[in-house]
This record gives structure tokens, sequence and C-alpha cells, in this order.
């Protein structure tokens, strides 16, 4: 039993670690470069797939994502 306990302090330690060493707001990008990489972006995608650039004419929002990071997390254990 004590040894689920420990697991379980430790588990809380490294979590509440994990949220103080969150995102750096000082490292964020402006509001004009999220904009330019979001414009490139398209402007990439347009003049490789017409078909896109026709959609997104008739199109009343585009949500674009200039950059994606793949990440994941994973937790587990086992309670004998």
């Amino acid at each position: 039993m004590r040894h689920v306990h420990l697991k379980g302090i430790l588990f809380v330690l490294a979590f509440v670690a994990g949220i103080c060493m969150g995102v750096n707001q000082a490292g964020a990008a402006s509001a004009h470069e999220i904009d330019l990489k979001a414009r490139k972006t398209l402007d990439d995608l347009y003049s490789k797939s017409p078909a896109a650039k026709a959609l997104g004419d008739k199109a009343v929002g585009i949500l674009v994502f200039p950059s994606v990071v793949k990440g994941g997390v994973y937790c587990g254990w086992t309670v004998w």
C-alpha cells in the first residue's frame, strides 16, 4: 500500500512540475508574425492545389495552422 501511495505522490509532483514549465509567453509570436505565416501557408497550398484555391474562394472562413508540432503524452500504471 505504501508503494502505491508513493507512486501517487510522484505522479502529482511530476504533473505540477510539467505545468510550471509551461509555455514561455516571452517566446510567443506577435499577431503580425502569425498572420504572415498563415498567409504564406495558404499561398503555398493554393499554388500546389487549384482545387483548394477554388474551395477557399467559396469558404466563409478558413482555419490555418502554419506549423504543426507532433506531440503526445502517455501515463499509466498498475495497482496490485
